[in-house]
């Protein structure tokens, strides 16, 4: 199995939406105001959300007057974003590293945490490039390297000497490095790419919780649990659950997590140049 078809599938299935969008949000939405502030949001801004899972980010720009379309990969997620996320018309079953848009169309584009879940994160960076008018703007979010809250069973696993067999993918911290994003941002032709980090903190409702958001509500980490065996899982969640001690708050738990954030426009006068 491919990284595609892992993603694809695991996105696909009602069960793992349903998990995270009722779990996942607390992890990702710290970063939503500074995304849409990226890409200098007001009313009537066409804006595209890429990768809009259940609609974290969309909500919000609708909160805020921009008409606002939400593409995913998955019907699953986007039957969940309709259901939540009210007012809301364009939702789209679509590929972000094949937009199913013509040029031009959207004055803005964003993306929260999605770009590590493209198969060819660079081609989904073109692609946003294609579809933004002269003049608009680019924000995305991706993991930085000192988010807790996605570390910690990677650090779990390694600590074990577990390593499950999955398909080549981007890593989790891919683009994390200084400058990485603005370096793709200008591989595909944008002007002023800047990037700067965000820190927040995931609260989360117990040590269960947070085992039953990966084990039930990703993707990558998802199946790479699975494909354990069930004595090596027990002992990655009595290891994630010992870690998690290190963070508890009342009742919960309290994650540090930090992103990096890039943005960048595409010029008004230039013309799109050729990509492969």
């Amino acid at each position: 199995m491919g990284f595609a078809k892992l993603e694809r599938d695991a996105w696909s299935d009602p069960a793992v939406a349903s998990v995270y969008a009722e779990l996942f949000p607390t992890m990702v939405r710290f970063t939503v105001p500074a995304l849409l502030d990226g890409v200098h949001l007001g009313p009537g801004t066409r804006l595209l959300d890429l990768a809009c899972g259940p609609g974290t980010v969309t909500r919000e720009a609708h909160a805020r007057g921009a008409a606002v379309t939400g593409v995913d990969l998955s019907r699953a997620m986007l039957l969940r974003a309709r259901t939540i996320t009210l007012g809301v018309r364009d939702w789209v079953a679509g590929r972000s590293e094949k937009l199913p848009f013509r040029d031009g169309k959207f004055e803005a584009v964003v993306s929260n945490f999605g770009l590590l879940h493209f198969s060819d994160p660079r081609r989904a960076i073109a692609e946003a490039f294609r579809v933004l008018a002269p003049g608009g703007r680019v924000a995305l979010t991706i993991w930085g390297a000192n988010a807790i809250g996605l570390r910690l069973i990677p650090e779990v696993l390694e600590s074990l000497h577990l390593a499950p067999r999955l398909p080549p993918a981007p890593g989790f911290f891919a683009f994390a490095e200084t400058g990485a994003l603005r370096r793709a941002f200008e591989e595909s032709g944008f002007d002023s790419p800047s990037e700067r980090t965000v820190s927040g903190s995931a609260e989360i409702g117990s040590p269960e919780e947070y085992w039953r958001m990966f084990l039930e509500g990703s993707a990558r980490t998802r199946a790479g649990l699975l494909a354990l065996a069930t004595e090596d899982r027990e002992r990655v969640r009595a290891g994630v659950f010992e870690r998690l001690s290190e963070f508890q708050a009342g009742r919960g738990v309290r994650l540090p997590v930090t992103a990096v954030l890039g943005t960048a426009r595409r010029s008004a006068t230039s013309s799109e140049r050729e990509r492969t």
